[in-house]
C-alpha cells in the first residue's frame, strides 16, 4: 500500500515542473496553412502552430504532414503566412517603438526611441476603410493601421513615471491618429470624435472604434480575418464518475492493565467502495485555438458508507461493526497539459488539489460503546490524473490520488483514498 508522504509529494511536484515545460516546448501541432515568400511565390503545406505567449518570431513549416524536413521562417523571409482556418499574419519592415507600455513596468522617463525590425502583424479588425493589427512581446502591445494600398502605421503610446513627482504620464498619440481617419472616412462625425477621447490602448477598445470607422453595423462588430473560427477562453463541462474508495482501518487491540495495553496487536484492515459522484466546472484556455494548457475548476458531489467488520479481539475491540455515511461536496483547482494535442484527440496529464466538505450521518461504533467517531469536516488530497478527449466533446479519465485521515477516536485511526477513479465529462462549446 502507498501512502504519499510530504517528501514524496514534494518530488512528485518537482518532477512535473520540469517534465511539463520540456513537452510545452517540444509540442508541435501541425495545421493546413501556406506561405507568401518574399520574391511572391506560394507554399502550401503545414504550419506548426504553437502556444504564443506573444507574438510569433518565427515559425516552423512542412510541405507534407509526413516529412522529417522542417523549415524555419522569419519575417524577413515571408510576405505573410496563414494557418487556415485560425492565424493570419503579414510582415512588417520598418521602425518600430521600443518603449515598455505595460504597467507596472514602463520606463522612468519618456521614451521615444525606435530600432527597425520585421516583425509578423496579426489583423484583429478589418473593413472598407482600414485594417487594425497588433503586435506584442514581454511588456510591450503595439498597434498598426494599415488603409487600402498603404503602408501601416503604427499608433503611438507613450507612459512613463515622472522623476519629479512620482506620477505616471501618458502621452496618448494615438487619439490624434484615430481622429485624422475619422475625419477623412467619417466626415468628421461629432459623436466618434468624443468617443476617441475615452478610447483606452487596448484590443476592444480599439476594435470597437475601428469598425465604427468602417461603418461596420452593430451586428457585424468585431468582425475580423479570423472571426469565425475565433474559440472562447472559456469551456463549461459536466459529467460523473465511478468512485473506488478505499477505506483503511488501523488500530492496536490488547489487554488492558492499569490504564495500559499489555501486548497491543496492530490491525489494518482495508475495504473498497465503489459510489458514483456527480460534478461540473470550466476550463480556461491559455491559448483557445490550440487548447493545450488549461486551468480547470471543478465542483463535485460525492457520498460513501464506511462499514468494516473487525476482528474478535478482547479488551475494547468486543463488537465486529465499524460504519458511518459521509456526504462530501468537492473543489478541485487544477492544471491540465495536452502531451498529446491534436484538433479531434487528446491525451492529457492533470495534477491539483481537491478541498473537501463533508457532512456525517449514521455513526455506529459497536466496539466504542456507540460514540461517534471525532472526524474533519474539511480536508484534502492531492489527485493525479490522465485522460483523453475525443472529437472535442467527449472526455474519458483515471484519477489516482493521496491518503488523507479524517477520523480518529483513541487509538483509532480511519484513512480514506480514492484509490482511483473512472470518469467522463462532456465538454460544451
Amino acid at each position: 500500500m502507498l501512502i504519499l508522504t510530504a517528501n514524496k509529494m514534494k518530488l512528485i511536484l518537482i518532477l512535473l515542473l520540469v517534465i511539463i515545460p520540456e513537452f510545452v516546448f517540444s509540442q508541435s501541432n501541425y495545421y493546413e496553412g501556406y506561405v507568401v515568400k518574399n520574391n511572391g511565390d506560394t507554399l502550401k503545406g503545414y504550419i506548426d502552430y504553437r502556444n504564443w505567449e506573444y507574438s510569433p518570431v518565427s515559425f516552423n513549416f512542412k510541405v507534407k504532414l509526413t516529412d522529417n524536413q522542417i523549415f524555419e521562417f522569419r519575417p524577413e523571409e515571408v510576405k505573410s503566412f496563414q494557418i487556415n482556418g485560425y492565424e493570419v499574419y503579414k510582415t512588417f519592415a520598418g521602425n518600430v517603438s521600443t518603449n515598455k507600455n505595460i504597467f507596472p513596468n514602463i520606463p522612468g522617463n519618456l521614451d521615444t526611441s525606435t530600432i527597425f525590425k520585421h516583425i509578423f502583424l496579426k489583423p484583429i479588425a478589418t473593413g472598407n476603410n482600414i485594417t487594425l493589427f497588433f503586435n506584442d512581446e514581454v511588456y510591450k502591445d503595439r498597434f498598426f493601421i494599415e488603409e487600402k494600398n498603404d503602408l501601416p502605421m503604427e499608433l503611438k503610446y507613450y507612459e512613463y513615471y515622472s522623476q519629479v513627482d512620482n506620477k505616471t504620464i501618458i502621452h496618448e498619440l494615438y487619439k490624434g491618429q484615430l481622429k485624422l481617419y475619422i475625419n477623412k472616412y467619417n466626415n468628421g462625425d461629432i459623436n466618434l470624435l468624443k468617443q476617441v477621447e475615452s478610447v483606452k490602448f487596448e484590443k476592444s477598445y480599439l476594435i470597437e472604434i475601428v469598425d465604427k470607422i468602417n461603418k461596420i453595423a452593430k451586428a457585424k462588430e468585431n468582425y475580423s480575418i479570423n472571426k469565425g473560427n475565433k474559440k472562447s477562453y472559456v469551456r463549461l463541462f459536466g459529467g460523473f464518475a465511478v468512485n473506488f474508495t478505499e477505506n483503511n482501518y488501523i488500530f492496536s487491540s490488547g489487554v488492558y492493565s492499569t490504564g495500559a495495553l499489555i501486548n497491543p496487536v496492530d490491525y489494518n484492515i482495508s475495504t473498497t467502495i465503489a459510489k458514483p459522484s456527480f460534478n461540473f466546472g470550466m476550463d480556461l484556455f491559455a491559448n483557445p485555438q490550440i487548447q493545450q494548457s488549461i486551468f480547470r475548476i471543478e465542483f463535485s458531489a460525492s457520498f460513501l458508507n464506511g462499514n468494516i467488520y473487525l476482528p474478535n479481539t478482547v479488551g475494547i475491540f468486543n463488537n465486529y461493526m465499524l460504519n458511518y455515511h459521509q456526504s462530501s461536496i468537492t473543489i478541485i483547482p487544477q492544471f491540465i497539459f495536452n502531451f498529446f494535442n491534436k484538433d479531434k484527440f487528446k491525451v492529457y496529464v492533470d495534477a491539483g488539489f481537491a478541498f473537501n466538505r463533508s457532512l456525517y450521518s449514521n455513526d455506529k461504533s459497536d466496539d466504542l460503546n456507540n460514540l461517534p467517531l471525532t472526524r474533519d469536516a474539511v480536508w484534502g488530497y492531492f489527485p493525479f490524473q490522465i485522460g483523453t478527449v475525443l472529437n472535442k466533446r467527449f472526455e474519458f479519465s483515471y484519477t489516482y490520488s493521496s491518503f488523507y485521515t479524517y477520523t480518529n477516536y483513541s487509538n483509532v485511526y480511519v484513512h480514506n483514498k480514492l484509490k482511483s477513479k473512472l470518469g467522463f465529462k462532456y465538454l460544451f462549446k
